[in-house]
C-alpha cells in the first residue's frame, strides 16, 4: 500500500523506473559478492603456493644440513669420476683420428681416381688434331707421360720431327711442387732452334710447375725472350687441371682433385 502511494506521488513524465533501480542494486550486490568470492579463491591459491615454497626451502636447508654433517664427520667419499683434461699429445692424436675418419668417409662418397680408356682418347684425338691444324712442324715430348700422346698426335698431324725432354717433379719441404729440366743434347737443341713452330705434348697439366720449368729452360737454351718463346711453341695435354698453363687439351678437369689414371699407367 505504501509502495502504491509512492508510485502515485511520483507519477508523471519524470517518474523513476523502479525496475531499473532494483536491477542496478541487484547487479551491484552480485558484483560485490563475486569480488569477495574471487578474493577468497586467490587467497586459497596463494596459501597453497607459499606452503609448497616453504616445503622446498625446508628441504634445501635439510640437504645442506646433511652435507655439513657428513663433512664434519668425514663420512663421505671424494669424487673420482671427473673427466681428465687431455694432454697436448692426446689432443693431437684425437684430432688426427677424427681427420682420418673424415677422409675415409669422404673417399666413400667421392671416387679417388678417374680412369680414361684408349677408345675415348682415340676418338678425342681426331677432334684435337683438327683443331690444332698443320702449323706445327716439331713435337717436343715430355717424358714419360707425353710419349704415347706425342706418338698418336705425330701420326694424325703428319709430324715426323719429335724431340723428347725429361722433367723431374718433386715436392719440397713446404709441399710445393718443384720441377727440374734435365739438360738436353746439343743435337736436340739445334732441332728446336730450326723448328718453325713447336708443339709441347704431355699427358696431363696439373699444377703447371712442369711447363713453367720448361719455359724457363727453353728461354735460356734457345736464346729467346718470353714473347718470342710464346710465339715459338704451344702446349697440348690430354687432361688439364689449370687452363691458364695450357693451349690445347681434351679433358678440362679444373679444380678436380682426383688422381687421373691413363691406360698406359696400368
Amino acid at each position: 500500500m505504501v509502495v502504491l502511494e509512492v508510485g502515485v506521488l511520483f507519477k508523471g513524465p519524470f517518474t523513476p523506473n523502479i525496475n531499473a533501480i532494483l536491477q542496478d542494486e541487484w547487479d551491484r550486490q552480485k558484483k560485490e559478492k563475486n569480488m569477495i568470492d574471487n578474493q577468497k579463491k586467490l587467497d586459497l591459491i596463494l596459501n597453497k603456493v607459499f606452503d609448497k615454497f616453504d616445503k622446498v626451502v625446508d628441504s634445501v636447508f635439510a640437504e645442506f644440513d646433511d652435507v655439513n654433517e657428513a663433512v664434519n664427520n668425514k663420512d663421505y667419499e671424494p669424487v673420482t669420476n671427473m673427466k681428465k683434461v687431455p694432454t697436448e699429445d692426446e689432443f693431437q692424436k684425437f684430432m688426427k683420428s677424427m681427420k682420418e675418419q673424415s677422409d675415409a668417409a669422404q673417399k666413400e662418397k667421392v671416387p679417388s681416381k678417374i680412369e680414361i680408356d684408349y677408345s675415348s682418347i682415340q676418338t678425342q684425338m681426331e677432334k684435337a688434331a683438327e683443331i690444332i691444324g698443320d702449323s706445327y712442324d716439331t713435337i717436343l715430348c715430355i717424358t714419360r707421360g707425353g710419349l704415347i700422346p706425342a706418338g698418336m698426335l705425330s701420326y694424325k698431324l703428319g709430324i715426323k720431327d719429335i724431340v723428347s725432354v725429361k722433367i723431374v717433379s718433386y715436392d719440397d719441404d713446404d709441399n710445393l711442387a718443384k720441377s727440374v729440366v734435365e739438360k738436353m743434347s746439343k743435337r736436340d737443341i739445334k732441332k728446336l732452334k730450326k723448328a718453325k713452330r713447336i708443339l709441347v705434348v704431355d699427358d696431363i697439366v696439373d699444377s703447371g710447375s712442369t711447363l713453367i720449368a720448361l719455359h724457363k729452360y727453353l728461354s735460356s737454351a734457345l736464346g729467346l725472350d718470353a714473347d718470342e718463346l710464346n710465339e715459338k711453341y704451344s702446349t697440348f695435354s690430354i687432361v688439364t687441371k689449370d687452363i691458364d698453363f695450357n693451349d690445347y687439351s681434351i679433358y678440362n678437369l679444373t679444380g678436380d682433385k682426383r688422381w687421373v689414371v691413363f691406360p698406359w699407367d696400368k
